[in-house]
């Protein structure tokens, strides 16, 4: 008897207990709910610990309410995400090829550029709308405005004669944001001479860089402030005899400045040579030579031509075959210049049947972080 009072006076008590804790765990919640958390906690601070997560969760978190999507679509919060630096967000290398016949893939990975000696680029971003149809005599160029916080698209249009000399060039800018339509550009200069670009476009320190060919046969470096909107050219020294060529020569980034890599002695010499801006206004160059082993690479690597291509970093380069078999695994490497070896490897899958053939293929290689801005119309 005295056992069954005891067990009803432990349930009674264990009853309380649990009213207590039920009533004190939804006193708390009803009193500080998480809205009213959020509420309370700074603009400033919120923002500075939503700037440290990934991309893909601040863009998740745009969906908790119109207060969090006016913060993380602002452009302070968008200029914060990429001056903090977060272990999470690391950069991932980014693949673009197409072929003659307009045939276009976009690919990449999750790995980590950095991290990883062997990055395979076994992840398809290819989208409709990607590729460009029809002319090719349209050059685009996305860069950033950091004096007046302003992301511009510059595009260079120009016609050819019969005798494949540059007659006429007309450029535009585009300025995202709402209302932005197609311009002129604001340059208080006299334009540039009618030119065709023809390397991919470097920007340092707000200056886009682009080899160029003006007439028929001259080749010249091009350079645009994104700032101001003028156009400068930079003549090529004369004792290098640059030709912008595939086979030949392009742009890099090397010491933080715009340089000139041109390689048409590789092969018999062994040697590379490095023109570097000096002085953008007075044309002024200096000129380093670099001994690289180019046919023990072409034999490790199974190469029958040995191809040099920029990247986004400074003093690397990425070598890669003349063609190779695009339903096979293919191999890119990344070359050091003051290191002298090779520091990284990309693989790329089959691109069976997106291409076929071993055709010659246009491929840039670049790697960023991911990016949470908005582009608006």
């Amino acid at each position: 008897m005295g056992l069954f009072i005891r067990l009803a006076v432990v349930k009674r008590l264990r009853k309380k207990v649990e009213g207590r804790c039920r009533r004190r765990r939804r006193g708390i919640v009803k009193a500080g709910s998480r809205s009213a958390t959020f509420k309370e906690i700074p603009e400033e601070v919120l923002m500075e610990i939503l700037a440290r997560l990934p991309a893909n969760s601040v863009t998740r978190f745009k969906c908790v309410s119109k207060h969090w999507s006016s913060l993380n679509s602002s452009r302070y919060f968008t200029n914060l995400f990429f001056k903090v630096t977060s272990p999470k967000r690391e950069p991932r290398p980014f693949m673009f090829l197409s072929d003659r016949e307009h045939h276009y893939a976009l690919l990449s990975t999750n790995n980590n550029f950095e991290a990883d000696p062997f990055s395979h680029l076994n992840q398809d971003l290819t989208f409709p709308g990607m590729g460009v149809e029809g002319d090719f005599r349209m050059w685009n160029y996305f860069g950033h405005d950091s004096v007046n916080d302003a992301y511009k698209v510059l595009s260079i249009v120009w016609e050819v004669s019969k005798e494949e000399r540059v007659v006429r060039s007309e450029h535009q800018v585009f300025v995202l944001g709402s209302g932005a339509s197609w311009r002129g550009t604001h340059s208080t200069i006299p334009p540039p001479p009618p030119h065709r670009p023809y390397s991919q476009g470097i920007s340092i320190n707000r200056v886009l860089y682009y080899g160029s060919w003006i007439g028929k046969n001259t080749c010249v470096l091009m350079s645009f402030d994104l700032t101001t909107e003028e156009f400068n050219l930079i003549e090529l020294p004369i004792e290098a005899c640059i030709v912008w060529n595939t086979r030949r020569a392009n742009l890099m980034i090397y010491g933080g400045k715009v340089a000139v890599f041109e390689y048409s002695r590789l092969m018999t010499e062994c040697i590379l040579d490095l023109w570097v801006v000096e002085d953008a206004r007075k044309s002024e160059w200096s000129h380093k030579a670099f001994v690289l082993p180019s046919h023990q690479l072409m034999q490790s690597l199974c190469f029958d031509e040995l191809l040099m291509h920029n990247t986004c970093r400074s003093g690397e380069l990425r070598l890669s075959a003349g063609s190779f078999d695009k339903t096979k695994v293919s191999m890119h490497v990344i070359y050091d210049l003051d290191k002298n070896r090779v520091i990284r490897g990309v693989v790329i899958g089959s691109l069976h049947p997106k291409f076929s053939g071993t055709g010659f293929l246009h491929t840039t290689l670049w790697d960023d972080v991911e990016s949470i801005m908005c582009l608006k119309p």
